[in-house]
């Protein structure tokens, strides 16, 4: 995992893996880490088990959008959803747009590491320069090649992108007023709903997909001073 992966996700890959777990952090993004991994894969014979860049991955996330479907007992009329190696967004757009082709799909990306954004814009792949690690559960350098097979003809206006400060902001108000804890990834889709026009949703049934609640604490004074 990178070293800025949270120690309670650290913690909790300990006590689901047991002894059969052996965790090492390596990098500052996800792809330095990834790439730690292939050479570990490599060097060893180990079976290497990507966590988005394959069918098996994609097919298993679009399962979210079932229960999705399944637990709203109406029409969606718009799903917001988080964009990092695109797994989950590959998966749950096909899901969508079999099963409820009406519903409009918004990707949410943190501004800091917008691959799907660019990837689209230059209509091939991209691999970003530089990456803003802060939101860890979103910033991937280069989205994966089958994800990129299933949104390569999404509009790049359908992709927002949204300022680290701002989705501080939000981890706060859901923390104090809901009592939700959201790790950065998982408040991107939430936030993004400050960008929207209200007579756009208005009346309509929304969707955000909330991915993820692995927040340190010790996080909180550096979230509070961004906030």
């Amino acid at each position: 995992m990178p070293v800025t992966r949270p120690q309670q996700k650290i913690q909790k890959t300990r006590v689901f893996g047991g002894e059969h777990v052996e965790i090492e952090l390596e990098g500052d993004i996800f792809d330095q880490c990834y790439a730690a991994a292939m050479d570990f894969a490599a060097e060893t014979g180990a079976r290497f088990v990507p966590p988005f860049d394959h069918g098996d991955i994609i097919e298993g996330q679009a399962t979210v959008a079932l229960e999705l479907l399944e637990q709203a007992g109406q029409s969606v009329d718009v799903l917001i959803i988080p964009v990092g190696g695109d797994g989950l967004a590959a998966g749950v757009t096909q899901v969508i747009r079999a099963l409820s082709p009406k519903t409009r799909i918004l990707y949410v990306e943190p501004q800091g590491a917008p691959s799907l954004r660019q990837s689209l814009e230059s209509k091939e792949r991209v691999r970003l320069d530089r990456v803003d690690n802060f939101v860890d559960g979103a910033a991937v350098a280069q989205i994966g090649e089958l994800n990129f097979g299933v949104l390569k003809d999404l509009d790049p206006n359908s992709v927002l992108l949204i300022k680290e400060d701002s989705l501080c902001e939000t981890i706060i108000e859901m923390l104090n007023i809901e009592g939700i804890v959201l790790e950065p990834a998982g408040a991107l889709e939430i936030d993004a709903l400050r960008y929207r026009d209200p007579d756009e949703l208005k009346g309509k049934t929304v969707v955000c997909l909330t991915s993820g609640g692995n927040f340190d604490f010790e996080r909180l004074p550096e979230v509070k001073e961004r906030a």
